[in-house]
């Protein structure tokens, strides 16, 4: 799908070391637990695609359409939570995409198609100090 700035996509192999790289950085982990090693990136990657696979507004590829460059992610993942599986929205974006409204833009697209496909119940955990994060949510 196609936004005013931005193409999102479901992630497809090739985007595989683009996400490697980004999970291994610890600017784009920031507000995680840790950044990943290698061997987790890839596992974290291997976890978006099989999602993908399930769910129409699962995690995506965030593209900036100026540059063409894969700047985050934006959509649902499963989560475990009080004994029972989740779906958690969440973004993450490149700190040079920041700032810059992406993840509202990203966002609100992919929140369609779960309106449109979707009855149940979304979650999103933000870090209590990460003040731009709660403002797009």
């Amino acid at each position: 799908m196609l936004t005013d700035r931005l193409e999102i996509r479901l992630p497809v192999d090739a985007d595989r070391s683009r996400f490697v790289e980004l999970f291994t950085d610890e600017s784009f982990m920031a507000f995680s637990a840790s950044v990943c090693s290698t061997v987790e990136a890839h596992a974290r990657f291997d976890r978006m695609l099989a999602t993908a696979n399930d769910i129409a507004f699962a995690k995506q590829s965030v593209i900036d359409s100026a540059t063409g460059q894969i700047v985050g992610y934006c959509g649902v993942a499963r989560f475990d939570f009080e004994g029972d599986t989740w779906l958690e929205f969440g973004y993450r974006l490149c700190v040079a995409a920041r700032g810059k409204g992406y993840a509202t833009e990203a966002g609100r697209a992919l929140l369609e198609i779960a309106r449109a496909s979707f009855t149940g119940t979304i979650m999103a955990m933000i870090d209590p100090t990460n003040v731009p994060s709660m403002n797009v949510i």
